[in-house]
Order: structure tokens, then sequence, then C-alpha cells
């Protein structure tokens, strides 16, 4: 039964584009990925990215000059990097950060097949990314979620403790979030902007 009723869930949340708003080509000289929609920057990386659950996603990294920070950003439920890549270049250079944004499973040329459990596996994998690959310390990753984005950024928030973290959606519940080391309280506004606060604890 519980089967069942995340399969219906899952065709409620999820909606990826169809088809996708670009494809993954890579460059013949340099061997690298790029977005067949978008001029190459040299600023920008195009990455597949395995996943625990046995899926591999797309994700873009955006690199700001001398930027200390990096925003994780996960995308609505009715959308893909292809549509996002503008506002991902915009939002570095108007932030002054770098930016990792990813496709989930079974979203653009992700692998797989959408659900709740993905969607926390493919944030995993962008986190894991920005900590191994561009050497991005927990504390500099800021934790944005749209949407159906909300679901793995609250979860990663609560899993990694990462320094920050917002998110908007339509839901209008009040949650507080305990682990043995960190209070999230997650308060939503009239706005139905979502702002978690975490603070180290001993409580």
């Amino acid at each position: 039964m519980g089967g069942v009723t995340s399969s219906m869930a899952a065709k409620l949340a999820f909606f990826p584009p169809n088809p996708p708003f670009y494809k993954v080509v890579s460059e013949k000289s340099s061997g690298l990925l790029l977005l067949d929609r978008f001029p190459h920057r040299e600023n920008v990386d195009v990455l597949r990215l395995p996943t625990r659950r046995g899926n591999k996603i797309v994700a873009v990294y955006v690199r700001y000059p001398m930027a200390t920070r990096t925003l994780l950003y996960s995308h609505g439920n009715a959308a893909d990097i292809g549509q996002m890549y503008d506002l991902f270049i915009d939002l570095s250079i108007h932030l002054k950060l770098n930016l990792i944004g990813y496709d989930y499973s079974g979203y653009g040329r992700s692998s797989g097949k959408p659900s709740e459990q993905n969607t926390y596996a493919d944030i995993e994998a962008a986190y894991k990314c920005l900590e191994e690959t561009y050497n991005t310390k927990q504390e500099d990753i800021i934790l944005y979620g749209q949407s159906v984005g909300s679901g793995p950024t609250v979860y990663l928030a609560a899993a990694a403790a990462a320094a920050t973290a917002t998110a908007t959606t339509t839901t209008t519940t009040i949650r507080i979030i305990i682990t043995t080391t960190t209070i999230i309280r997650i308060i939503i506004t009239t706005t139905t902007i979502i702002i978690i606060i975490i603070t180290t604890t001993t409580i």
C-alpha cells in the first residue's frame, strides 16, 4: 500500500518537462560536457553525478570570481536546468557567489524516475560534489529550495547541518525539527517563505 501511495504522490508532485529543455553534448577537442542550447562559458562546468540510488544526474556549477559562498539550488517541480540556466548565471553574478544547480532523477537528462527518496539522494550527490570536487566547506554552503525542492533542501539541512538554508513553498504548516546536535526552526510566514534557522545546541 505504501508503494502505491508513494507512486501516486510522485505523479502529483513531479512534472518533468517533456521533452527536456536541453541535451548534454561532449566537446570534441576537450571532452568537456556542455548543454547544447548554450554557448560554452569558462566559468560553468556541466557535470554528471552518480547518486547512492544508482542514478546519474546532470548538474551545472557556476563560478564567481573570489566567491567564498556557494548556493545549492533545488529547482521547482516543473522545470529543468535548461530552463533555469540563465537564472543560475544571473543569481551568481548578482549575489556574487558560486552556484550549483541540478536536475532530479527523471528530470532533464538525468537517469531514473522522480521520487521523494531519489530527490534526497540527488541533493546528497550535489552536496558531495561541492565538498569533494570543489573543496567547499560545509559552513560556506547555502541551501535554497523552490516548490518540490523544499523537500530535499530541508532533508539535507537536517542531515548535514549546513550553515544557512532558505526555501520557498506553498505549504502552510509550521514544524520544528530537533536532532541531537541541531535545532532547525522552519517558520512559514504569510508570504509563504520558509526560513530555516540552524543552531548547534546541547539540548
